[in-house]
């Protein structure tokens, strides 16, 4: 029958075993090597050795009760262990702000909270501006058909956009709703973004067909070069974002995302440039 060897052990039967070495060696030492004229007592020797050895396990059990305490042992930084993507770094700046307020799967995690539409929309793009300060070069699909005049009443929702774009970071965005063409608030929304270089803005009418197809009841944002995404769901559409996914894996609801962008952006018109104040001045004077 063959001796297992040492590297057959696990890492915490090779702690033990190295414990209680170490313990022997100790009461070992105590016994042979005694004070001149001093009698050894076997027992004496063999309390230390156990003393020692008892130390040894009660300092590596601290050790973990610490690390565990200091959210090594948490299930959000065993996900973000496993997810080291652009899902993962976003779950690591949200967990302080938002910890008891998010949903984690094995590779994609949700988050519903009141502070949702802002915390969570900027810290996407905070790590996507990262990402692309880095040296990365990203695309991001977006689809959006929630409340078009969100980006005019809150234009921050466009800085760290605008920071992306200025690091190479590329953004194409399909703009949704029920009109047949482009009012007034989506030209608007489409200048805004135009203006920190998002020119890729097309336009998707929301038919009553449409409708029953999709449902519009969630929008993305997906990182075309890793699938990685962002979903934005609210309870009907156009209406208000109640919870934000993130996904690794470049699906949700059954589709493709990128696909499904492809899908939407291959139906969707031009938007008409924002008229200038110039022109139209010129044009009532004639």
């Amino acid at each position: 029958m063959a001796t297992p060897s040492l590297k057959h052990l696990s890492s915490d039967a090779l702690k033990r075993v190295i414990f209680i070495l170490v313990g022997s060696i100790v009461g070992i030492l105590d016994y042979v090597v005694a004070r001149p004229g001093a009698q050894s007592d076997p027992l004496d020797s063999l309390y230390r050795a156990f003393a020692v050895t008892a130390l040894l396990f009660i300092g590596e059990l601290v050790l973990e009760i610490r690390d565990k305490q200091g959210g090594d042992g948490s299930p959000h930084a065993a996900f973000i262990a496993r997810n080291r993507n652009l899902v993962g770094a976003i779950l690591k700046r949200l967990d302080k702000q938002l910890g008891l307020h998010i949903d984690l799967k094995h590779d994609e995690f949700s988050v519903h909270d009141v502070t949702l539409p802002i915390m969570s929309h900027d810290v996407f793009w905070q790590c996507l501006v990262d990402r692309a300060i880095a040296g990365q070069e990203l695309t991001v699909l977006a689809v959006h058909s929630c409340a078009m005049d969100v980006w005019l009443k809150n234009p921050d929702l466009l800085s760290h956009q605008k920071t992306f774009c200025a690091h190479g970071g590329k953004v194409r965005r399909v703009l949704c709703d029920r009109p047949a063409i482009p009012d007034r608030t989506a030209i608007e929304a489409a200048a805004a973004m135009a203006a920190i270089r998002i020119d890729d803005v097309k336009y998707y009418e929301v038919s009553p067909e449409r409708l029953r197809d999709y449902g519009f009841t969630w929008d993305f944002a997906v990182v075309q070069q890793t699938g990685e995404a962002a979903i934005w769901r609210s309870r009907a559409s156009g209406g208000e974002i109640v919870e934000a996914i993130y996904v690794g894996g470049n699906k949700y609801g059954g589709r493709i995302l990128t696909e499904f962008w492809n899908k939407l952006y291959g139906s969707a018109r031009d938007i008409p440039e924002r008229e200038s104040p110039s022109a139209h001045i010129e044009t009532s004077i004639a």
